[in-house]
Order: C-alpha cells, then sequence, then structure tokens
C-alpha cells in the first residue's frame, strides 16, 4: 500500500507533477498492489482512497498532474488547490503527515506493507496541531514507513535535517531531489525498499517421492515375514 502526501504549497507544484507523471507509469504495470493520494497546504483533502482499481488512479493522477501543470482541458472545471486553504497558514506539514498516516488506520490489512512518499520542502507557514515529530509517531504506530522527497535541501540546514531524521526514525528514508537525482530513480529506490519488507508464507510441498524409506521398509516387512513362517514350521 502506497500513500502519496503532497505539499500542494506553490513551491512544489513542479515535484508533484513529476511525481505523479511516474506513479502514471507505475499503475500500468501493477498487480495487487493499492495506490490512494491525500494533498495538503493549510488544510489537507484525500484526494482518492487506497484502491487497486488502476484505470481510476491513472485517470486521478493524470487530472491532478495537469492541474499542477496548468494544461487542463477546456471541459475540465477541476482545482488541485480545492479544500487545501480551510487553516490559517501554510504547508502545514505536520498535519499534513499526520492525516496521512491516519488513513492507514482504518484499514484492516495489517500485513501488508505500508508507505507513504511525502513530498515537502517542511517549510512550515502557521500553527500545526501535530508537530512533524508527533506525525512521524502516528505513522510509527500505524506500521507505515514514510520516503520523504525534498527538493529544497540546502545541506545541513535544521528544516530539511528535521524532515529526514522523522522519515528514518520510521524506517523510511530521506531523499534531497537534485539534479542528479530524479523523481523516478527515488520511486525506483522507494520500491526496491518496500520490496523488502514483503514476507512471503510458507509453502509446504507434498513430493511423491519416498526416496529410500519404502526399500528399507519393504526389506524389514519381507524380513518379518520369513520369520514367523520359520517359527510356524
Amino acid at each position: 500500500d502506497i500513500l502519496l502526501c503532497l505539499d500542494v504549497s506553490g513551491s512544489m507544484v513542479d515535484v508533484d507533477a513529476e511525481l505523479l507523471g511516474v506513479f502514471q507509469e507505475i499503475a500500468t504495470g501493477l498487480d495487487g498492489e493499492r495506490i490512494g493520494m491525500r494533498i495538503f497546504d493549510a488544510s489537507s483533502v484525500m484526494a482518492f482512497p487506497l484502491t487497486s482499481d488502476y484505470d481510476y488512479i491513472v485517470d486521478q493522477l493524470g487530472r491532478y498532474q495537469r492541474a499542477f501543470q496548468g494544461t487542463l482541458g477546456p471541459d475540465e472545471q477541476f482545482s488541485y488547490a480545492a479544500g487545501t486553504s480551510n487553516g490559517n497558514g501554510a504547508s502545514l506539514v505536520g498535519d499534513g503527515l499526520a492525516s496521512c498516516a491516519l488513513d492507514f488506520a482504518s484499514t484492516d490489512d495489517t500485513d501488508r506493507p505500508r508507505s507513504i512518499i511525502l513530498a515537502t520542502d517542511n517549510m512550515v507557514n502557521g500553527q500545526q496541531i501535530f508537530s512533524l515529530e508527533q506525525a512521524g509517531q502516528l505513522a510509527i504506530d500505524n506500521d507505515v514507513r514514510v520516503y520523504a522527497i525534498n527538493p529544497f535541501d540546502f545541506g545541513g540546514d535544521p528544516v530539511s535535517a528535521q524532515l529526514q531524521n522523522v522519515a528514518e526514525t520510521t524506517g523510511g528514508a530521506y531523499f534531497a531531489l537534485d539534479f542528479a537525482d530524479t523523481v523516478s530513480s527515488i520511486v525506483e529506490r522507494v520500491n526496491a525498499i518496500e520490496a523488502g519488507y514483503i514476507e512471503t508464507p510458507p509453502e509446504v510441498q507434498i513430493v511423491d517421492r519416498p526416496g529410500p524409506l519404502l526399500p528399507i521398509l519393504m526389506m524389514l516387512v519381507i524380513g518379518v515375514c520369513v520369520v514367523a513362517w520359520r517359527v510356524r514350521l
């Protein structure tokens, strides 16, 4: 299960559009995995819940990508930011991540690997209900790993360091997006990490090959019969 958790503040739009393009490509080759998406700024909105309906996923991702890029068709009346400004401030990352983590609380499939891909620059502007650390703990409580993508990591700044620490504490990872590291390569690395969490149940195999045991048993039976015959004589 993968939930995209996208900061839709102005500085993140281009990264979100690229990420959505990558996931459209991934969704066409999935089989059984579920993808959902939540967006946030001052408030969060469930774009679409976890689902394995890939036609629906591709359709929704494409619509949001076109909205981010400003390439919606003339008949598409849609705003990606609808519902995300119901609060005081902008880019409230702690609240956004908390809402994404809580989306997993209502799912009972705890044996499925769970991950959040969080795209944000962690530039909080306003009063949050949840701190980023509290939101990270909610992810841990729901067995969710957080993979953070930060396109504005300036190296050693406390905002980026905080985001990295929270992501890695959940068992996930942190990626500073730069020209040498595209979103597609990051997503491939996330998939490789998540694959390691999939537990394959043991298989019980019944093989119709008794091996050397059957001849030994036959010899014992014959020996017993011979002994019994001689005793009767």
